[in-house]
């Protein structure tokens, strides 16, 4: 019996699937789940294909997916996740904490690192937490009112 479960809960298995796509060439729902199942994730068309539509998957031009959803930029992949599941923010010195539903933390994590944004140093997520590293409060309180603008929260 191993020290450490592999944990089976929606968020394990979208990180799953992001990395998959990442790192090979999938063409269809079903060599996905294919893969999932092999990883030990039983998994049914609809609720992959809602995952897939959470991820902002697409396919590419050669009809492989890929995370990011063809015509979408990485800065309209960020407002529609920050749309769609930040809940609050808040600032701590150079570290804006991001809280978003549980399961959804990695996603909202994901697309900033993504935007590549100049004020960021990095991400850490959990599960329903997200810690943005600022290099210092100016631009951590400057962030906060980037993404709570994004996000359209009522503050």
């Amino acid at each position: 019996m191993s020290a450490f479960a592999i944990p089976r809960n929606r968020a394990a298995r979208l990180s799953l699937i992001s990395q998959i796509i990442s790192d090979r060439k999938i063409r269809s729902q079903r060599e996905l789940a294919a893969i999932l199942m092999e990883q030990g994730f039983e998994i049914a068309q609809p609720t992959l294909s809602r995952d897939l539509d959470d991820l902002a998957v697409g396919k590419d031009s050669a009809g492989f997916y890929n995370l990011q959803a063809q015509g979408e930029t990485s800065e309209s992949r960020l407002n529609r996740v920050l749309r769609d599941f930040l809940v609050s923010a808040d600032l701590a010195g150079n570290l804006v904490v991001l809280k978003t539903p549980p399961g959804a933390a990695h996603l909202v994590a994901g697309a900033i690192d993504f935007a590549r944004l100049s004020d960021v140093l990095g991400t850490v997520a959990g599960d329903d937490t997200v810690m943005v590293v600022v290099r210092n409060s100016q631009m951590g309180k400057d962030l906060l009112n980037t993404f709570v603008t994004l996000a359209e929260l009522n503050t």
